[in-house]
């Protein structure tokens, strides 16, 4: 989900990074660079799920985390995969 985050938002990626994806619960984690951010990206999260499940072709997210700006450095995204019994 991070790979396509540019194509499911293209008006955010300068200024919103998507550092990790749940897809157990289907949760999108993203770090706005500023709190105006913050507020454009709660205002626009059903636009944002919508768009990120339309590029996936299928419901992949059903909600976002939106993280406090500067919380994660961009450089350092971590996604966590479904875990398989052993």
């Amino acid at each position: 989900m991070r790979g396509r985050w540019a194509a499911v938002a293209p008006d955010l990626p300068r200024h919103v990074t998507a550092v990790g994806y749940d897809a157990d619960s289907g949760r999108l984690t993203l770090c706005p660079e500023s709190t105006a951010r913050v507020t454009k990206l709660r205002l626009e999260q059903t636009r944002v799920v919508e768009a990120a499940n339309m590029s996936a072709g299928q419901t992949v997210v059903c909600a976002l985390r939106i993280l406090a700006p500067g919380s994660v450095p961009a450089s350092e995204p971590t996604d966590v995969a479904p875990s398989s019994a052993a």
